[in-house]
């Protein structure tokens, strides 16, 4: 099994290459932003990712 600190940068590697924006805080990938595409008559909504 992975350790948690690999399982982490591989899922943000999936992330990055995906049609989703990913912003990091500082260059951390424990804190992150993540811009979701949702229907275009709804309000943005902004989500702020902490993974321990």
């Amino acid at each position: 099994m992975a350790s948690p600190s690999k399982r982490r940068e591989m899922d943000m590697m999936k992330l990055m290459m995906s049609d989703y924006k990913v912003d990091t805080i500082n260059d951390d990938l424990q804190m992150f932003y993540v811009t979701f595409h949702g229907p275009t008559d709804s309000n943005p909504l902004c989500l702020f990712c902490l993974v321990d």
